[in-house]
């Protein structure tokens, strides 16, 4: 491929980013900085907010809205430009990503998210309702080759390696067998002692349950720090498979990280809004409740093969 980027190629991906401002002047200001960074369509409209829309089926329901962003002003932009390959396009979406946040952070904003998608369906569903710029291809690959220029370039990826340590574990019974052995004992974990529980494939299978139950996609619950108990139980037991415990710990690590994680990626977010920094008692609850087993775990440390280990050092890092 060329190293001058006027002959690359359009883009084959294309990406849009979403951000709100707090008012509509700014939402103006951040949209004429976006069209400078090449953006080809950018929009501006006010946040719609169907709890305070009789037409709408949530009206009178906040809770399923946003009033958190009355007032506010929604600010889209699709960006157009040309990459040499398909990882260049990815790396150009994340570096744009992170110079979009701090724009709307200069204008009392934040970056909601964005996407990408292919470039015939971005340019034929491209949304422009509040369109307020509009630039050619040529005009939007010009811009945007000059702001490419300033990205860092991308990182190697980093050579093989040798795998971690993690032994078969030899002739161990199977995780559901150990599982109710340890739910005996924990207050809340009765179905794991029901027929219900008969039905996994194989030990990934039940780890996966014991992952989506404790914090489905990733989201903490109320009842997630009662489920540490059982997870902090299996991954002490010396008749689970290395492999099993690894993935129970760094379970434990994510439970008991998740409210400070989230406060980091949603820094901008929480300071454009005044919302506080501090974890979601959920979130504490988790935390402390990770906190207390840690020794038990953390004490089996000479004795645990290197993938083990690795798990409890990233989770001790977090």
């Amino acid at each position: 491929m060329s190293d001058n980027p006027a002959t690359w190629p359009p883009a084959a991906m294309l990406a849009d980013f979403w951000a709100f401002a707090p008012d509509e002047e700014r939402a103006r200001a951040l949209a004429d900085a976006l069209a400078a960074r090449g953006h080809r369509w950018v929009r501006v409209r006010p946040v719609h907010h169907p709890h305070l829309d009789p037409e709408h089926r949530l009206f009178g329901r906040p809770e399923f809205s946003r009033p958190e962003l009355e007032g506010w002003w929604q600010v889209g932009a699709l960006v157009d430009e040309q990459a040499p390959d398909p990882a260049a396009e990815f790396h150009q979406h994340h570096c744009e990503s992170i110079e979009v946040a701090a724009v709307a952070r200069e204008h009392g904003g934040y970056l909601e998210g964005s996407s990408m998608g292919h470039r015939e369906t971005m340019l034929r569903f491209a949304e422009r309702t509040g369109l307020v710029h509009e630039l050619g291809m040529e005009e939007a690959h010009a811009a945007r080759r000059a702001v490419i220029a300033g990205f860092p370039a991308p990182r190697e990826p980093m050579s093989p390696s040798v795998p971690l340590d993690c032994p078969d574990g030899g002739d161990l019974p199977p995780l559901l067998e150990t599982t109710r052995q340890v739910a005996r004992d924990v207050p809340g974990a009765e179905w794991w002692l029901s027929d219900e529980a008969d039905g996994f494939e194989d030990d990934d299978a039940l780890v996966f349950h014991l992952a989506d139950s404790a914090m489905h996609q990733g989201t903490c619950y109320p009842h997630t720090a009662r489920e540490v108990r059982l997870l902090a139980g299996l991954a002490a037991r010396r008749d689970v498979r290395p492999r099993s415990r690894t993935l129970l710990i760094d379970l434990l690590a994510e439970a008991g990280t998740i409210g400070r994680r989230l406060v980091a990626a949603t820094a901008d977010r929480r300071r454009a809004l005044g919302l506080g920094f501090e974890e979601s008692d959920d979130e504490r609850a988790a935390r402390r409740a990770v906190e207390a087993e840690a020794p038990a775990l953390l004490a089996r440390w000479d004795e645990e093969c290197e993938a083990v280990r690795f798990a409890r050092q990233e989770g001790q890092g977090e």
